[in-house]
């Protein structure tokens, strides 16, 4: 009854649109029947929220979010994106920093939480370095397994956080990849503008965000699934 319950208050008909756009010029893809639910989306996609749920979306302050909300049931699949001033041409070093940043935050964190990198690689979008990452965050023996992207633009630099459970990673990472691959408003930095482990830190904090807010949805659902 509670499971049937969760997957009903996650229900949405609405049709998710093909992309949105953030600041720096970037836009990202909304996977195929996902739902837009990002700040500037049609107020019709959140209809079918709670008010406690719609909330916590606003206080993360992201600059895009959707979901799959047809497919919702212990944890809600979801791609994530923020964007900041400031691009860097992006290297192993900044992951890393990444890396560290990520482990050193963690750490801090109450309860048993661990969070580790377990594969990393460099692609060309066209003419522009990215970088693809694979990441788990273990809370109290479960696991949601992340897909990150680090994207540099012009002036500005995207990064996006795609999340669900370990055991639904295979199903979702060609749906994540496409999207990812599907961003628009990349640029190649030509130079170094000095300040990586500015850059870097940003990236882990953001992550930070994006990976705790993850974690606080995971565990209201498993209340309510009791």
């Amino acid at each position: 009854m509670k499971k049937r319950t969760i997957v009903l208050f996650f229900a949405l008909a609405a049709l998710a649109p093909v992309a949105a756009r953030a600041d720096g010029g970037f836009q990202f893809k909304v996977p195929d029947g996902w739902v837009d639910l990002s700040p500037g989306a049609p107020a019709k996609n959140f209809e079918r929220l709670s008010p406690e749920m719609a909330r916590q979306l606003r206080d993360q302050h992201l600059q895009f979010y959707a979901a799959d909300l047809e497919h919702a049931e212990a944890f809600l699949t979801n791609v994530s994106a923020s964007v900041t001033p400031g691009a860097s041409k992006i290297d192993d070093a900044t992951l890393d920093e990444l890396a560290r940043s990520i482990d050193a935050a963690i750490k801090k964190q109450p309860g048993r939480v661990s969070y580790r990198m377990t594969s990393r690689q460099f692609l060309k979008l066209g003419d522009v370095t990215v970088a693809r990452y694979v990441g788990e965050l273990t809370v109290d023996g479960k696991t949601v397994k992340q897909l990150g992207w680090l994207m540099p633009g012009h002036e500005h630099s995207a990064s996006l956080t795609y999340s669900t459970t370990e055991d639904q990673f295979a199903r979702y990472e060609p749906i994540f990849d496409a999207a990812a691959r599907a961003t628009t408003g990349l640029v190649d930095p030509a130079y170094d503008l000095g300040y990586r482990l500015g850059y870097v830190i940003g990236r882990a904090l953001v992550l930070m965000l994006l990976v705790f807010g993850a974690l606080m949805l995971w565990r209201k659902l498993r209340a309510r699934g009791k």
